[in-house]
């Protein structure tokens, strides 16, 4: 007779390996074929990867076209850590006593990263201020706003501690759950292998945190936004760059960075603060695991880091700079809170119903309840500091759980309690997001700024600029469901697949748990095991419906980049882990070991391959900063950058007007530009201009050369893409040479690419 658990195990593993055959068997991505020209694999990738291993470690090092290096990343992991520290010490008595009576790895592991979120989150807020009044000219403002954020959260905290009985809140720790059995040999080696291959996974972040972005978006307004404040010493309305105009709440610590530096050209600063948004997602995947652990057992909450972290689309996103890792981490956060509120808010709704509930523990539950809340309000109104979405994938969120709290568990929350946590929540919005759109609104009458135009205006944007936008960004046509979400979700070369499966398993029980339907024998040999506790299906319902709002969003909202469904990824891997360690522990270790490890596996590959992002990790700083490649390696810089590096930087007041390019933050001299959302400084002030004015305009603004991207224009103005300006046309360049404003410059690269134009000064 066939056990059920035997069954269960024979239909999830025939199910696996038909997903992971599809998935495997994938193209690794549309950029990348072989000799023959035809598109490489996953399989192929990953057999290669392990038949020749000597192939990929030498990618490490460039296979030593460049020079060698690895000393020269201690600045920017110093002062990475540095920050970190500063919030650590910062958010670490707001969030305390929240844990004290706890003991653990996995306690002092939740506590520290949640501190360090909460704090940067808060050193983003006072960043801002700073720069809103003027105060970005020297270290010293910064510095001195945040020992006064330090020593004000340490004098809050001591007044504080009076009212909260550390002791009393021992009994409401929250223990790992027990194993039904003894661990195996099976468990044992899969465990360990875990652990090392995260381990691995860590290390990879860090190296790959370290290396220099060439990263479009990060080139022009993740870093770039952050070095003209710096350089003009003030945050405020930047009318040629539209991107620095949104919420930076990320951008502040590169932005802190660059000022507590003090490099004119921001290029250390921006490196140190390109790692630090790296790191907000180790913090996640730290915050991640230990909070699984604490509730689920140690093997789950590895699992769930792990999967985490070997999710490509989170290593792609903070390996390059940009921002979507870090979204997700403060969403992430706000989840894992808002699930410790409804718990707690669970428990405490079962006691009050008894007649010898005792008052001073009902205070101590309610204080705590307030806690989880504002930690929710906190990280989600860091969400919504750091992009637009985070208003309505995670402060929306938390108000509607928060809601659903109050009328769930009514003898926990009561009405009153629940608007004076509402309140506490929008105070913590307050003091993180809100800044951004009252400076936007401030400064542009539309604190949404450039979204929604048509009804709050937008300052700068023509009625042309405005459709422009709204084409760039449109949402693609509906069709079905099944066959424009689910499939490209589930072979996404952003998608982690043991995440998958584990989210398949959950959702499984879930239904299980739901209808009552899956009953079967554990490894226990316990029988009447339904599905998952009432714990896990709780949590797992949440975060799984708050992903669904996630997917509606982006679906709906969106023109459906892969990177933009990634806040939903840490909710993801939590469902996930909770269904492979329900796997694990009532059907097969060997069957769950194997599906985590086959897909952290993968994840370890692709995520330290050049396939993912830059993987030189002991490769000279300097010599990547100004790599422009050869036959044998893709350039990191424009050779256009790379010519302007080595024969104007070193020349005395150069000065370069750009058409078409906003890659700018590495430009080693001073630039005019925009972005195609901008009207053009030139196109007003040198199209249909005399010559006289044209000189004079060039002249006024120090304008020595002018950079015509032929390439990028084109990309621009090319159906589908963003749009540009009619302006310029090449019968426009050829005009300016002809009537003796500009000459054309012979530096070796096509024409018909890109076109350096030297002014012709009255002298000459």
């Amino acid at each position: 007779m066939i056990r059920p658990a035997n069954a269960i195990a024979s239909m999830i593993s025939l199910a696996a390996i038909v997903y992971f055959f599809w998935f495997f068997s994938q193209p690794l991505g549309t950029r990348f074929i072989d000799f023959e020209g035809k598109p490489i694999s996953r399989i192929a990738f990953v057999a290669n990867s392990l038949i020749y291993p000597g192939t990929r470690i030498g990618t490490w090092f460039d296979e030593g076209r460049l020079p060698f290096a690895f000393i020269d990343r201690l600045p920017t992991a110093i002062g990475t850590w540095l920050w970190i520290a500063v919030a650590f010490a910062t958010g670490y008595p707001l969030v305390q006593k929240l844990y004290r009576g706890e003991s653990g790895w996995a306690v002092r592991l939740e506590r520290a990263c949640i501190a360090a979120l909460v704090g940067l989150a808060l050193l983003s807020t006072v960043t801002f201020f700073v720069g809103l009044f003027g105060g970005l000219a020297s270290r010293l403002p910064l510095a001195f706003c945040c020992f006064a954020l330090l020593v004000l959260v340490h004098v809050q905290s001591h007044f504080a501690a009076s009212t909260w009985n550390p002791l009393a809140a021992d009994g409401d720790q929250i223990k790992p759950s027990a194993r039904a059995t003894q661990p195996t040999i099976i468990d044992r080696v899969g465990f360990a292998v875990l652990v090392a291959l995260t381990g691995c996974l860590v290390v990879f972040a860090l190296l790959g945190s370290w290396l220099p972005s060439g990263e479009f978006d990060v080139l022009e307004y993740h870093l770039q936004s952050a070095k003209e404040f710096y350089q003009q010493g003030y945050i405020g309305f930047v009318p040629h760059n539209v991107y620095a105009n949104m919420p930076l709440g990320a951008e502040m610590h590169s932005l802190a960075a660059m000022v507590m530096v003090g490099q004119s050209d921001a290029w250390l600063g921006g490196l140190i603060g390109k790692s630090i948004t790296a790191s907000i997602t180790l913090l996640g995947a730290g915050l991640l695991g230990a909070f699984m652990t604490r509730r689920f057992g140690v093997e789950t909450g590895w699992c769930a880091a792990a999967l985490w972290l070997a999710t490509p689309g989170i290593a792609r996103v903070s390996s390059v700079g940009l921002i979507d890792g870090a979204l997700a981490t403060y969403l992430m956060a706000a989840a894992l809170a808002v699930a410790a509120a409804w718990e707690l808010a669970s428990a405490s709704n079962r006691a009050d119903v008894l007649p010898d509930a005792d008052a001073k523990d009902r205070t101590i539950t309610e204080s705590k309840l307030r806690m989880y809340w504002r930690i929710a309000g906190v990280t989600a109104g860091g969400a919504a500091a750091i992009k637009y979405p985070g208003l309505i994938l995670a402060v929306l969120p938390v108000y509607t759980m928060l809601a659903w709290a109050v009328w769930r568990w009514p003898k926990a929350m009561q009405l009153r309690e629940g608007l004076w946590v509402g309140l506490l929540i929008s105070a913590e919005v307050g003091a993180t997001a809100m800044p951004w759109y009252l400076k936007n609104y401030w400064m542009t009458g539309n604190p949404f700024y450039p979204l929604a135009a048509r009804v709050f205006g937008g300052l700068t944007l023509t009625p042309d600029k405005i459709q422009q936008w709204e084409l760039a960004h449109t949402v693609p046509p509906f069709q079905s469901l099944g066959g424009d979400l689910l499939r490209p979700i589930m072979i996404s070369d952003f998608v982690q697949p043991a995440t998958i499966l584990g989210l398949a398993i959950s959702s499984m029980l879930l239904l299980s748990r739901i209808s009552g339907i899956l009953r079967i024998s554990g490894r226990s040999g316990i029988s009447g095991i339904s599905g998952i506790s009432g714990r896990s299906t709780r949590m797992a319902l949440l975060w799984f419906l708050w992903s669904v709002w996630i997917l509606s969003v982006w679906w709906c909202a969106t023109h459906r980049i892969d990177r933009f469904w990634l806040p939903m990824i840490g909710l993801w891997s939590g469902v996930g882990a909770i269904g492979l360690g329900w796997l694990r522990e009532h059907v097969s270790p060997a069957l769950s070991y194997a599906l985590v490890l086959v897909g952290v596996g993968f994840g370890g590959l692709i995520n330290s391959s050049q396939f993912l992002a830059d993987n030189r990790y002991f490769v000279s700083i300097e010599a990547l900063r100004w790599d422009i490649g050869d036959e044998k390696q893709v350039p990191r810089i424009c050779p256009t950058l790379g010519w302007i590096h080595a024969n104007l930087a070193q020349r005395a007041a150069i000065k370069v007007l750009l058409l078409g390019e906003a890659r700018v933050f590495e430009y080693p001299v001073p630039v005019v530009y925009n972005t195609c959302f901008d009207r053009s400084p030139a196109e007003t002030y040198l199209k249909g201009q005399s010559l006289d004015n044209q000189k004079a305009w060039l002249r006024a603004q120090g304008v020595t050369h002018v950079l015509v991207h032929w390439f990028e224009i084109a990309r621009y103005r090319a159906p589908g893409n963003y749009g540009f300006s009619e302006w310029p046309q090449r019968s426009d360049t050829r005009q300016w040479i002809e009537d003796g404003l500009v000459r054309s410059v012979n530096w070796g690269i096509d024409p018909n690419w890109a076109e350096l134009l030297e002014v012709i000064t009255d002298e000459q």
